[in-house]
């Protein structure tokens, strides 16, 4: 389970994915923000995730993210 925080002027979407370590989309979430501070979860503990390497993927408008998420 991983848990970020992030900040969205009103009615601005973010679309969030995650890649296996293979490159394939294997979640995918579009969050609304509300022009305050917010947390959503990724929740990777379903046995159809195995451990491994992912990379979570955000895009709002011309902000990108990237990072890497390790299941253990």
């Amino acid at each position: 389970e991983y848990k970020f925080v992030y900040n969205l002027a009103q009615n601005e979407v973010m679309d969030v994915k995650i890649y296996d370590v293979d490159g394939r989309l294997v979640k995918e979430m579009k969050l609304n923000g509300n022009g305050f501070v917010e947390q959503a979860t990724i929740d990777l503990r379903s046995v159809k995730f195995p451990p491994g390497v992912y990379l979570f993927a955000s895009e709002a408008r011309e902000k990108k993210h990237r990072l890497k998420l390790i299941k253990q």
